[in-house]
């Protein structure tokens, strides 16, 4: 009988996929939605039998569309790729698995929390030969009104993995939660490691490091930073601490705990970052652990990336290690990537995150230097995200006549505030535009309430999307500041962040 079904779900999911003209990597669900609905859970684990080698899965808090992208470029030198991003749901998986004729399944997958993620049951069905962790942090601490511990998130984002048998976890070696996740069950798959030796700003603000507790035992962690300059021999530390642009430096970041948590040797890792004006280069090396290979292979070269943020290297880096873990050709493996890196521009940022524009005080069309302000724009709806927006800015900025335009979190989300609090006082503002994020302005209020104490500030208490969009492009075309960054918010706001961009580059 689950044949039956099987076969009816699988032609009107396709049917429906051509109703919809789905495009790779669209997003879009309804056909897997209608599959679902007939087939179950159980034609979904015949179904992602579809896939010749089987289906990647990525996740994470931050950077997962990007990483998805990356990787799906990457992947198409070799095979035939079915593929699905931003949807984020069971139903664009299965959207995706209704292709025939694939090689692979890559899927990015966002995970809140067990009921709304159902990642045990993604893992089971599916049963991914691929999981991948970007990072997690504190984000949806509330689903709706409803506080979900971030004990609860990390389990739900674990679950995934749990109960892998085959394949390879790919994991952000420099995050001590998802070291947890991929050190603490009993597992036949194999685990590649991945890190980002080159930190600028060490000693700004980092909340990758900054109150971490050990996932064990709940102590602090403790954090050292190792100090290579690879380039000279200087043996000014405190020098080599500070941004230099032509001489990149190489930190390794270690973390432990009195209980014995430690961080993991990692096998693939990018140790030196040139940042230039058009492109930014930098070196990855590693001894992944290959699914064809049933080996590791060693590799070490250079690669070009568009000037997208330190953060997107990192997302670029999870892209190459777990192209390098599902390659089928290692010797091809360096100039794959290289021809895909040498392509990638700012196109790779999904909708609503973090630019940097150039335009004039006066006259957005004048390109007179002297009179440049640049605007620093999208979204940073947790702590770290806005971090690494803050650390991007902070690479153009040659003084402090920073305006940030701030725009809250949700409802209930005090935490996340706390820690944008912690990036807007590392920022230090000559002045902050306060706006609610989400659906009322209690929160805004509150926010400004607290930001109003340290500097001074203005409060917008403006509900509605287009007046929010209006309200923010006349903001930076009326701030006569030298850097103007604009960010907070939340998830569901991309489509402003989006606007507003688009309203910048109309103008120029």
């Amino acid at each position: 009988m689950i044949n039956i079904r099987y076969l009816i779900a699988k032609i009107a999911g396709k049917l429906s996929l051509y109703g919809v003209k789905l495009g790779k990597g669209m997003g879009k669900s309804f056909p897997g939605f209608i599959f679902l609905k007939i087939a179950s859970f159980n034609g979904l684990k015949l179904l992602a039998k579809n896939p010749k080698y089987g289906s990647i899965i990525i996740t994470g808090t931050n950077g997962k569309t990007t990483s998805t992208k990356i990787l799906i470029n990457l992947m198409e030198n070799e095979y035939k790729i079915a593929a699905n991003y931003e949807s984020n749901t069971i139903n664009a998986i299965a959207t995706g698995l209704l292709n025939n004729n694939v090689d692979f399944g890559i899927f990015e997958y966002g995970i809140r929390d067990i009921a709304h993620g159902i990642p045990d049951k993604v893992q089971k069905y599916v049963d991914p030969i691929g999981v991948v962790y970007t990072n997690v942090s504190r984000e949806h601490v509330h689903i709706g009104a409803v506080k979900n511990k971030f004990e609860n998130y990390l389990h739900a984002k674990s679950l995934l993995s749990k109960n892998m048998n085959k394949g390879i976890i790919v994991s952000n070696g420099d995050n001590p939660y998802i070291t947890f996740i991929t050190k603490n069950k009993e597992k036949e798959a194999e685990e590649n490691g991945y890190e980002l030796k080159v930190n600028y700003f060490t000693s700004s603000i980092n909340l990758e490091t900054e109150n971490k507790k050990c996932p064990i035992c709940s102590k602090n962690l403790q954090y050292d930073i190792n100090v290579n300059n690879s380039l000279d021999n200087s043996s000014n530390v405190e020098e080599d601490l500070k941004y230099n642009e032509s001489n990149p430096i190489n930190n390794t970041i270690f973390y432990s705990c009195d209980c014995g948590f430690s961080k993991p040797k990692t096998q693939v890792e990018v140790n030196e970052i040139e940042i230039n004006d058009d492109r930014w280069r930098f070196k990855v090396s590693g001894n992944p652990y290959n699914y064809f290979l049933k080996d590791n292979f060693n590799f070490k070269f250079e690669c070009d990336f568009p000037p997208i943020g330190l953060h997107n290297i990192n997302n670029g880096l999870t892209a190459i290690t777990t192209y390098a873990s599902f390659t089928s050709k290692p010797e091809k493996f360096e100039d794959n990537v290289k021809k895909i890196f040498n392509k990638l521009s700012k196109e790779i940022l999904p909708q609503g995150r973090f630019e940097i524009f150039e335009i004039n005080k006066n006259n957005l069309n004048s390109k007179n230097s002297e009179l440049t302000k640049h605007v620093g724009l999208g979204q940073g709806d947790n702590g770290e995200a806005l971090n690494v927006n803050l650390k991007f800015m902070k690479l153009i900025m040659k003084n402090d006549n920073l305006h940030f335009i701030y725009m809250s979190p949700d409802d209930y989300e005090e935490e996340i505030f706390d820690d944008h609090l912690k990036v807007i006082k590392e920022a230090n503002p000559f002045k902050v535009s306060v706006l609610p994020g989400g659906r009322n302005s209690v929160m805004g209020e509150k926010c400004y309430n607290v930001i109003k104490e340290s500097y001074n500030s203005e409060f917008y208490p403006i509900i509605n999307s287009n007046e929010k969009i209006n309200k923010i492009y006349e903001i930076i075309l009326s701030s006569d500041s030298d850097y103007i960054i604009a960010s907070g918010g939340c998830g569901e706001e991309q489509k402003m962040w989006e606007a507003i961009k688009e309203k910048i580059r109309q103008s120029l």
